[in-house]
């Protein structure tokens, strides 16, 4: 039997801030700084913010700011 997990954004945590690398674009593939799962950058929102649809949650989009991800290469 499959089981997903489930996180909500009050478990989220911002382990890294950015420091001046590349920043995600729509399409990139980035996961949570805590080791969360892998998502796609599907818009760029105002200010810092990105809207991710996970390929491995059963959530399917969250809009987070961007210095919660992490590129994934």
């Amino acid at each position: 039997m499959l089981r997903r997990a489930h996180f909500s954004a009050s478990h989220l945590q911002i382990v890294k801030r950015f420091s001046g690398g590349e920043l995600p674009s729509p399409g990139s593939f980035v996961r949570l700084n805590s080791g969360g799962p892998i998502g796609v950058v599907s818009d760029l929102l105002t200010g810092d913010r990105v809207r991710v649809s996970w390929l491995t949650k059963s959530i399917v989009r969250s809009e987070l700011p961007d210095r919660c991800l992490t590129l994934v290469c």
